[in-house]
């Protein structure tokens, strides 16, 4: 699962009860789960939505971050050691 939020829900507690939620439901089906910021985000907020989800949190600033995080994701979820070595190469370059 992909979460794309700012962090600025109007209701924390809620977005927190629903990232526990959706974690013990699909627990059992290996949920891999990715939080990701956009831009200027509420760091705190997402971080512990994705602490909560079982899952990561990553920020990204621009559209060439975007597409590199994507590309990461995507080697993680295919368990593609070669593709995520060449995500990592061209973060590094970034």
């Amino acid at each position: 699962m992909i979460f794309f939020s700012d962090g600025q829900p109007q209701d924390i507690e809620l977005g927190i009860a629903m990232a526990q939620h959706i974690r013990s439901t699909y627990a059992k089906y290996d949920l891999k789960a990715f939080v990701v910021g956009f831009g200027y985000v509420n760091l705190s907020v997402l971080q512990r939505v994705a602490s909560e989800m079982g899952g990561e949190y990553r920020q990204v600033l621009d559209a060439n971050a975007l597409r590199t995080e994507f590309q990461r994701i995507a080697a993680v979820l295919c368990n593609n050691e070669a593709s995520l070595a060449l995500v990592e190469s061209d973060m590094e370059a970034s």
